[in-house]
């Protein structure tokens, strides 16, 4: 994705079946925050994000319950597994903010006619999702949405038993905890900051891609700002940092 611009793009052709939509804040959050107060239509559309950027790590515990080691399951199989679990009104409801031009809900997990392996198949479309063509959609959504995806790899069976008894402790606080939404915090600080020009009513006309990439110019440029405090004071040294003072470099 590094040669592919999404600035100011609101959706991104992958083939001609596949086009992906690139949202706004506003569609994202939906109109249930402004009439009800709950953020179900973002904790809905996050779930659907989190089939193409989620990696077995992320789901090791319901992976190790169903007696699967999640070292051994790919990102695709990871996406499969989760797609199987998703209901068919989200995928529904929310599949029009991914895509332009396909609907989730059509697709079932089916085998392919030329090479047997697992495929998401929409029959009356004819259209296929196999892993090279998830490992595309992959890339692009965690582009999008500033996600990156997190593959743990223990060393051993037994820290692989310990990551996995933690995630179980932080799971039983987890059904405890009703959904925040990730977004909030986000604008919240965005809209107090000088260094952001929107308000927010206005904030909420941004994609996420333009929101996530204004977030972390920001954050970069006050991580520079604070090293260079540091080597003016005498606590930082400058030697080795190179591009870290680069303030316009915000990966």
């Amino acid at each position: 994705m590094s040669d592919i611009s999404l600035l100011n793009k609101t959706k991104f052709k992958v083939n001609d079946n596949i086009t992906v939509h690139i949202p706004t804040l506003r569609e994202i959050k939906g109109d249930s925050p402004k009439l009800y107060g709950t953020d179900e239509d973002e904790a809905n559309f996050y779930s659907l994000v989190s089939l193409f950027t989620s990696t077995s790590s992320d789901i090791m515990l319901e992976l190790d319950e169903a007696g699967m080691d999640f070292t051994k399951i790919t990102d695709f199989q990871t996406f499969l597994i989760l797609f199987g679990g998703m209901p068919k009104k989200v995928l529904d409801e929310k599949s029009s903010l991914m895509f332009e031009n396909i609907n989730l809900a059509d697709f079932k997990v089916s085998l392919s006619t030329i090479n047997d392996l697992p495929i998401l198949y929409d029959e009356e479309h004819d259209i296929t999702i196999d892993e090279l063509m998830y490992m595309q959609l992959s890339t692009i959504f965690c582009t999008v949405y500033s996600i990156e995806k997190r593959h743990r790899k223990p060393g051993d069976t037994t820290a692989k038993e310990y990551i996995i008894e933690r995630q179980k402790v932080k799971a039983k606080r987890r059904k405890k905890q009703k959904y925040h939404s990730r977004l909030d915090k986000q604008v919240i600080a965005l809209v107090n900051n000088s260094n952001f020009k929107y308000d927010f009513d206005t904030v909420e006309n941004l994609t996420i891609y333009n929101f996530m990439c204004s977030l972390k110019q920001i954050v970069k440029k006050y991580q520079v700002d604070n090293l260079n405090s540091g080597i003016y004071a005498g606590t930082v040294n400058a030697k080795g940092l190179g591009d870290k003072l680069n303030w316009l470099d915000y990966e």
